[in-house]
């Protein structure tokens, strides 16, 4: 079970990796005068990154256990 768990915390880190980048492109292309929307985006984006050391984490911990 711990090996299907590290497998889909590896699923989860790669999408989470994707969806961050594509958030970064997204800023870029944003309207930099829209503080508003800036924020928001940027908001949106701490969440993304903050999942990602969640699964990060949690992928240590499973290969610690599987070591």
């Amino acid at each position: 079970q711990a090996e299907k768990d590290l497998a889909a915390a590896e699923r989860r880190i790669e999408r989470l990796s994707g969806l961050i980048a594509a958030k970064h492109h997204e800023l870029a292309g944003h309207d930099q005068s829209d503080y508003l929307g800036l924020s928001a985006r940027m908001a949106e984006l701490a969440a993304l990154v903050a999942e990602l050391a969640q699964q990060e984490e949690r992928w240590l911990e499973l290969g610690e256990r599987l070591s």
